[in-house]
């Protein structure tokens, strides 16, 4: 694939973090939003696009484009000190109006210092790496391995250290989840609403009371205490050892949730109702970042743009 070498400019978004006794970076939502491009030149111009990282202050103010490339950057996530961030870079094969084409979507780190992006890792043929999710240590990186159009035999998550090395499988299986999210003790990592033992790789799922769809994104409470997931009928959340969820949010095309490092509040990624269709949508719903209380109070909408945003991460 042809590519413009990466810029991420986290440096302009953050404080610069130079040794371990730097005070962390100004609290900012890091996110995903479509740029246009000529990745696909000779498909329509709704097709024309991948997207690029963008962060903006928790406020809503102060929005910077964070990456200037070709490739399809997503799945942006803070490590737990808010030095580093974890994204995913690469072709999702089917993320526009074609299915043809290379997949060569990985993991990549980006210090808050100004370091260049280094790739972290490298699926086998035909796989893609996505939804990264940082051990509470910020050691250790968990992914999703997956072949995007059909199963495949490498299919599960994936734990790796986050200098690249030690890559070790933890789940057989396609997940069944676009996000993934650490337990703040290191024990558990959930896959939608299915708990998995870090050591063991045993799995047990959350008992939520009645029927639950796909469930896109999940997101843990710092305390350890909820988890946030989404669905196609908004955000929820429920008690890590299970329950009966409650909603906090009725959206749709909901596409990542992440809590305030307080614990209060959650941005997430969606469209709120009135659901007309916007100008230009052929290929993917324009959605926008909303921030809501953990007790669905305050609902807020952070964003206000013509295309698709996803992805958010709060650090």
């Amino acid at each position: 694939m042809t590519r413009v070498l990466a810029v991420l400019v986290l440096t302009a978004a953050v404080a610069a973090v130079s040794g371990s006794a730097a005070a962390p970076p100004a609290p900012r939502i890091v996110f995903a939003a479509v740029a246009s491009n000529h990745q696909y030149p000779t498909e329509p111009p709704a097709a024309r696009y991948t997207a690029e990282l963008v962060s903006i202050r928790p406020d809503g103010s102060l929005r910077r484009r964070l990456t200037w490339t070709v490739a399809w950057e997503d799945d942006p996530t803070w490590s737990p000190d808010r030095g580093r961030l974890a994204f995913i870079r690469g072709t999702p094969v089917c993320h526009a109006a074609t299915c043809d084409g290379s997949n060569d979507t990985s993991v990549w780190t980006a210090f808050a210092g100004g370091a260049p992006p280094r790739r972290l890792t490298r699926p086998p043929n035909g796989y893609a790496d996505s939804a990264p999710a940082w051990s509470p240590n910020g050691r250790s990186v968990a992914f999703i391995r997956h072949v995007p159009t059909d199963d495949g035999s490498e299919d599960g998550v994936y734990v790796v250290h986050a200098t690249g090395r030690d890559l070790r499988r933890l789940t057989e299986g396609r997940a069944q989840t676009a996000q993934i999210a650490w337990s703040p003790d290191g024990t558990t990592i959930a896959v939608g609403l299915v708990l998995v033992d870090v050591r063991t790789g045993a799995a047990s799922p959350v008992g939520v009371a009645g029927s639950r769809p796909f469930v896109d994104a999940v997101a843990w409470s710092p305390d350890g205490r909820l988890l946030a997931f989404t669905d196609q009928t908004g955000v929820h959340v429920v008690s890590a050892s299970g329950g009966r969820s409650r909603r906090l949010a009725t959206a749709r095309f909901v596409r990542g949730v992440a809590w305030s490092p307080d614990g209060r509040r959650l941005v997430f990624a969606g469209r709120r109702p009135p659901l007309r269709e916007r100008p230009g949508e052929r290929i993917a719903p324009s959605t926008d970042l909303y921030v809501v209380g953990v007790d669905g109070r305050g609902l807020r909408r952070l964003t206000a743009t013509p295309g698709p945003e996803f992805s958010p991460s709060w650090g």
